[in-house]
């Protein structure tokens, strides 16, 4: 305590306000870090799992693989692996004195969006805005940013696993048919057919059947005296209609998605790491956090009575 007491007064002023604005700001920090942590895990917690098939419009979580979309691929720019969703950073080491810190120079995050898949369908997801808990984290150094391959053991490149280099990668991702898990906005986007599109499909049946009249049209010939007389084509029209919308049906298949909810109290997770984990370790970060805050609160609260800003 007296050596504490010796070198907060041997700070000037300015120091020493700035040394306690640096602990407020910390312990502002994690109390916030603390709030969002504990109402990720009470959502998470709180919300039942659904069936893709039968999950109700609005705020739902559900669980099942990643795939991707049909005729979609997604490679990470750094190490090339395959992937569902990527976030990449490139930092740059700089030195003032004896301190040293990172500043970020490249942040790239992929958008581009994924199906959930379980035993009763699948489901779009947008991973724009999206709290993500990734499959995996690896991080590695280099001498040049332009050299963003991981290391490995047999290339010899053993200096980018053990932190020399004054580049340094982090490169996080979520590969395919990996489990999923996501907690958002879910809603059902039906295609809507106007009645003139269907008139117009209609029309051109019917003029194909006309083509072939002996192979279409000749079980609507009641009277079988070779003309289609009126009441007849009105069976005609009738059939062409129900084959149209029988198609329409089978073709026009809703489209389920899952996205941000915008609401401040709705947080929008996807994860790749079970619920149960996840709830544990956000209530893990929740209550570290606290505990922290707390600390640096105390903190303060010593230093202001060793030392007071009037002095």
């Amino acid at each position: 305590m007296i050596w504490i007491e010796a070198r907060l007064n041997q700070l000037d002023l300015d120091e020493y306000v700035l040394l306690l604005l640096v602990l407020a700001g910390l312990c502002a920090y994690l109390l916030y870090l603390s709030f969002a942590s504990y109402q990720r895990f009470r959502h998470i917690h709180g919300t039942a799992t659904s069936k893709i098939r039968s999950a109700s419009q609005g705020y739902v979580e559900l669980q099942g693989l990643g795939e991707w979309m049909p005729g979609d691929q997604m490679h990470t720019p750094f190490s090339n692996k395959r992937c569902l969703w990527y976030h990449c950073t490139i930092e740059k080491k700089d030195r003032v004195g004896k301190r040293t810190t990172w500043t970020n120079i490249l942040s790239k995050t992929s958008d581009q969006i994924f199906h959930l898949v379980d035993d009763t369908g699948c489901c779009v997801i947008d991973p724009e805005e999206a709290h993500v808990v990734p499959e995996s984290s690896q991080t590695w150094y280099g001498h040049s940013s332009q050299n963003i391959s991981p290391p490995t053991i047999k290339g010899g490149s053993l200096f980018g696993q053990v932190g020399l280099g004054n580049y340094r990668f982090t490169e996080q991702l979520i590969t395919p048919a990996n489990q999923i898990y996501v907690l958002g906005l879910f809603k059902t986007i039906q295609k809507n057919i106007s009645s003139e599109s269907i008139a117009s499909k209609v029309e051109d049946l019917i003029r194909h059947w006309k083509i072939q009249p002996d192979r279409y049209l000749s079980n609507y010939d009641i009277d079988q005296n070779g003309i289609i007389q009126k009441h007849e084509w009105k069976l005609i029209r009738q059939d062409a209609r129900r084959q149209v919308l029988e198609e329409i049906e089978k073709e026009n298949k809703p489209i389920h998605l899952i996205s941000n909810p915008k609401e401040k109290n709705m947080p929008y997770i996807l994860s790749a790491i079970d619920q149960e984990r996840l709830v544990f370790r956000k209530k893990l970060i929740s209550y570290i956090s606290i505990a922290a805050a707390f600390l640096l609160f105390v903190t303060i609260v010593i230093c202001l009575s060793i030392r007071s800003l009037s002095i």
